[in-house]
């Protein structure tokens, strides 16, 4: 593998995006969706091996920093700083996947609101309408705008069948 090839498979890695990848390797930006496109064919197995890498690698690093959590958890218990445990406590929970963050996303470009609208009244026909619709018909908190999200097309799937 080429000097080049090796800092493709490194850039790869930081993002999956494969065009800017090539890019910050050295390849020209003119070419570099084709080039990027030939690269990971050419080298799935080093990349794939990267990614065992870096998984191995993030997997031994929650472990240490759940260890770490753990013992000053401990500490802050016996200490009598409770408000500190439940700290370390819910830390712990978050790293073992057992509590998620809650995110707010902001989305910014077209948004075709007539689709939406056409959307939204086929899940109000279809009797969903008081989880989704307020009492005026606009959309209630149960729905959630995620442009062209999957829970879109699955609603106008269902229509159209």
């Amino acid at each position: 593998m080429s000097p080049k090839q090796q800092a493709f498979v490194r850039e790869y890695l930081v993002d999956h995006n494969g065009a800017q990848a090539a890019i910050r390797a050295g390849y020209s930006p003119r070419t570099s969706k084709q080039k990027a496109s030939e690269l990971k064919k050419k080298l799935a197995a080093a990349i794939a091996e990267g990614e065992a890498l870096a998984e191995e690698a993030s997997e031994r690093q929650r472990e240490d920093l759940l260890r770490d959590v753990v013992e000053m958890t401990r500490q802050a218990a016996a200490a009598g700083r409770y408000d500190v445990a439940l700290r370390g406590l819910e830390l712990e929970a978050k790293l073992h996947g057992w509590l998620s963050e809650r995110r707010q996303v902001e989305v910014s470009g077209a948004l075709d609101v007539g689709r939406l609208e056409r959307a939204r009244q086929r899940v109000i026909n279809a009797g969903l309408g008081a989880l989704l619709a307020g009492a005026d018909g606009s959309l209630g908190p149960g729905m959630v705008l995620c442009g062209e999200s999957m829970a879109m097309e699955a609603i106008d799937g269902q229509n159209d069948s």
